[in-house]
């Protein structure tokens, strides 16, 4: 197993699901060749991390047609205020966001008065052509220190935000090194990440993916912020019935400050004795109230515990899964699963779900006509849930559209069909 990316011991395997195809690669037709890639699931023994153990380089992961993913935003009217009330930010401060998943953010701040406040363009600021390219370009860039380098950026930004950036970063100190160039020597950092927490208490293996490196909880999040060199302000959480959020409000350079991590960029050459993960201290009161210290024995205890638990549900998941869809086809009805995203694919293929599920839905017309990776399950317009047998839809929508999902497909549900979230934490999950 790799080093652990933020401390650098050797991760402990917890799943290994073999060679898995790209999500991003939705096939022309059944037989189509896939490319494949490991997917290993491992956790640093030493400060709880859980990561990937092999991530996809970003030249391969770079998708055959462009890819927008749609973030959540229902808790960025909370956010854009919190940003507002830092100290020493003012309304002509200079405030970034790095790619179009701050463009909402970015807005909001406008609106109140921060004139300053731009979204960066990837391709003059980071030197990005290719029009494919997308969240696993601009990670890598920003690793190389593209933007830092610049100096029209260097130095600039009192603010600088990264929403859902850090989880695909595959070098975390070399990322946080690129964006700490362009931030103001008193600068704030603000990243947003899912919270993988919620995933670990349910059982919910959709949320692995190839592209999302490392998998933070509030105190695994925090402690690595803290040792990739920042002091850390609050780690704010969201709930949420899928995947909660966990918003980081960071400041630097803490070397000038005295708050040094004492294992601050040791990413390079040999890790340390095993299970010697080396303690650092914030000196900040503020810091160790969100968390933001040394993660405590009894702290990365938990969450180890909580790695092995959800790597030993796995099986129990499965059955559950496959005796719910396997009474329907027993029945004579047919199983169709909501949503063609990369969601709806990693719980197919993870939980070995293609032998019971008949077809997928959505509309998107890029997606129409094409098949799943992996399951190679047909991907149909909405009308196919009408024009066939169908007792039980899955959905792989946000638990918070999930209303709207019922209320348009009111006629399949009046008829006697069942919609049942593929989310553990959702209200219609799976009984």
């Amino acid at each position: 197993m790799a080093p652990c990316r933020s401390c650098r011991q050797p991760l402990d395997l917890l799943l290994d699901f073999g060679p898995q195809p790209l999500c991003n690669r939705l096939l022309p037709e059944p037989a189509a060749v896939e490319l494949r890639h490991p997917l290993r699931l491992g956790q640093c023994p030493a400060c709880g991390l859980l990561q990937l153990d092999e991530p996809v380089s970003a030249a391969v992961l770079k998708p055959p047609r462009p890819v927008v993913y749609n973030e959540p935003e229902w808790h960025l009217d909370q956010v854009a205020p919190r940003i507002a009330a830092l100290p020493g930010v003012t309304r002509d401060a200079d405030i970034c966001g790095l790619t179009y998943k701050e463009t909402s953010l970015i807005a909001r701040l406008r609106q109140c008065g921060y004139r300053n406040a731009v979204c960066l363009d990837i391709r003059r600021d980071l030197g990005i052509r290719e029009a494919t390219a997308g969240i696993e370009t601009v990670q890598e860039r920003i690793s190389a220190g593209v933007l830092s380098d610049l100096a029209e950026h260097r130095g600039r930004y009192q603010v600088v935000i990264a929403r859902h950036l850090l989880e695909h970063a595959h070098d975390l100190p070399a990322f946080v090194a690129g964006l700490r160039g362009v931030g103001a020597a008193n600068g704030y950092l603000i990243f947003e990440v899912p919270d993988f927490a919620v995933s670990l208490r349910g059982g919910d293996y959709s949320t692995l993916w190839e592209e999302h490196v490392v998998y933070f909880t509030k105190a695994t999040f925090a402690a690595v912020l803290v040792r990739l060199g920042l002091q850390v302000h609050a780690v704010f959480e969201y709930p949420s019935g899928a995947e909660g959020l966990l918003v980081g409000v960071t400041q630097q350079p803490v070397e000038e400050k005295g708050l040094a991590p004492s294992c601050v960029g040791e990413t390079q050459g040999t890790p340390p004795p095993r299970g010697a993960c080396p303690p650092f201290s914030t000196g900040s009161q503020a810091a160790e109230r969100a968390g933001g210290g040394s993660v405590e024995a009894g702290v990365v205890q938990a969450e180890l515990t909580q790695g092995r638990h959800y790597a030993a549900h796995l099986p129990a998941a499965r059955q559950a899964w496959l005796r719910a869809c396997a009474a329907e086809r027993t029945a004579g009805r047919q199983v169709a699963l909501l949503g063609a995203g990369h969601l709806a694919i990693m719980f197919v293929n993870l939980l070995d779900l293609r032998g019971v599920i008949d077809f997928v839905i959505d509309d998107d017309p890029a997606k129409c006509g094409s098949y799943l990776p992996g399951s190679h399950l047909p991907v149909c317009p909405s009308e196919a849930l009408y024009a066939r047998p169908v007792g039980l839809c899955l959905m792989s929508v946000a638990p918070e559209s999930e209303r709207r999902v019922r209320e348009r497909h009111r006629r399949f549900l009046e008829s006697g069909g069942r919609l049942v979230s593929i989310f553990p934490g959702s209200d219609i999950g799976l009984p």
